[in-house]
């Protein structure tokens, strides 16, 4: 569906609220077109291709406000998620917060949203790179099962309110992910690999399923280490889901209800001198990029911290104005929930070291790719307790061999200050664009 059909359908929808007594109205309406293939076993598992639509209509009647949506793109769907959102608004409470709708603004100008390629892709397209993936994972005669997929979608998007805003655009986005699993000796052990881009250009599942059943083979063999204190190397797969606890503590939601230790220090050293953090909304061929957040704001690059200082927290509109503050372009939603605040695509930027001294210069200590647990995290007190996924033993500045079990526990805020290295190596993770980064005397638990 054309981005400016969806655009016809929210302009439709705000005069039929308006109509039915609305002081503002908003649509928001998206589409998809997906393929995928999904793979099990070193097999081909399934194969899906689905479309997905629907619009979402919010309204205010003073301050009081109401929201509802449809699946259904039809005239009558539409005119009655209208009916509806007015129908909630008028047994709602007033919201003394509520910030009104936003005017119209220029979108940001970003590029490589759309390819045509990955728009048009089949599932038989889809099917021939997992093929060549599953063919890959199987690098060494140790990988003994493996699963993951590969797909493509396109997307289409649109937004108008009662203020005159009136914007529409439409991408596209391509993955493949690989999960293989590594036997010898009764020892078993996993690897993956990840990629995603709004190019199919930019992916390669061959290149995937190499890496996932290399990582696993390299995997076996794990022994157990001692609980001590040491130094941490970062996979920017594990950096970014540490970072999944620091951008909750930055959203603006938080700060307003104090649930964040970063409350009242803008502009204060809150981590080390060699962390750089941005979230930027505009990234080239990333994907949560798109020219306006999901109420029109237009899309920015913010810098969040800034060798070490907090330089800005992440807002959408509502929380934004709370806070006092303007909106970052930080509203996140699909059409069937109204908004709330999320990071676009996080950059961590790169330092001068190649990964290999990172690891040269540790005396003891761990390279972990991932962790497991950072949703359990303590977001008002910053405390957390991960497990390391496919951590590796470093003496001497070696890697010696793969851990059996490590856990680490600590404060996220005392964690980032302990950075003393960034790796100048970058991995696209797709919504991030992440380095190794080496964090010194942690505490490990075996």
């Amino acid at each position: 569906m054309k981005p400016e059909e969806l655009l016809s359908m929210c302009e439709k929808a705000v005069e039929e609220a308006l109509k039915l007594g609305a002081g503002e109205a908003e649509a928001i309406a998206t589409w998809s077109r997906a393929v995928g293939v999904e793979v099990e076993k070193l097999q081909l598992k399934s194969a899906r291709a689905h479309v997905e639509a629907g619009l979402g209509v919010r309204v205010a009647l003073g301050r009081k406000v109401g929201f509802s949506f449809t699946s259904h793109l039809t005239p009558d769907s539409i005119r009655k998620a209208a009916e509806r959102a007015v129908e909630v608004a008028k047994a709602k409470p007033e919201d003394p917060l509520w910030p009104g709708l936003p005017g119209p603004a220029e979108p940001a100008s970003v590029q490589g949203l759309y390819d045509p390629k990955a728009a048009e892709a089949t599932l038989e397209d889809a099917a021939e790179l997992a093929r060549q993936m599953i063919e890959a994972m199987k690098v060494d005669a140790r990988v003994k099962a493996g699963s993951g997929g590969v797909g493509f979608a396109a997307h289409a998007s649109a937004i108008a309110n009662s203020r005159g805003l009136a914007l529409s655009a439409q991408g596209t986005s391509a993955h493949a992910s690989a999960y293989a699993v590594a036997e010898e000796a009764g020892d078993s052990s996993a690897g993956f690999e990840y990629e995603a881009s709004r190019q199919a250009s930019d992916i390669s599942p061959l290149r995937v399923g190499e890496a996932a059943g290399r990582m696993a083979v390299e995997n076996l063999g794990k022994k157990s280490i001692e609980t001590a204190t040491m130094d941490v190397v970062l996979h920017p797969l594990a950096l970014a889901s540490l970072l999944s606890i620091v951008t909750e503590e930055l959203s603006g939601e938080n700060l307003y209800k104090k649930r964040t230790p970063l409350a009242g220090k803008l502009g204060e050293q809150v981590a080390s001198e060699e962390l750089t953090l941005v979230d930027d909304g505009v990234l080239e061929k990333a994907t949560r990029t798109w020219p306006f957040d999901a109420e029109g704001v237009p899309s920015r690059r913010t810098v969040l911290v800034e060798r070490g200082v907090l330089k800005s927290f992440i807002f959408d509109r509502y929380w934004g104005k709370a806070c006092g503050a303007e909106s970052t372009g930080n509203a996140s939603r699909g059409y069937s929930s109204e908004p709330r605040i999320a990071p676009r695509n996080l950059v961590v930027e790169a330092g001068s070291k190649p990964l290999s001294e990172l690891i040269s210069e540790v005396d003891e200590g761990m390279l972990v790719v991932d962790f497991m647990g950072t949703h359990t995290a303590n977001i008002p007190s910053g405390d957390f307790s991960v497990v390391a996924y496919l951590p590796s033993y470093i003496k001497g500045g070696e890697l010696k061999h793969p851990v059996k079990q490590a856990m680490i526990s600590g404060n996220i805020l005392d964690f980032i200050a302990k950075v003393d290295a960034v790796s100048r190596e970058v991995k696209n993770l797709g919504r991030a664009l992440l380095p190794y980064v080496r964090v010194r005397g942690v505490r490990v638990s075996a």
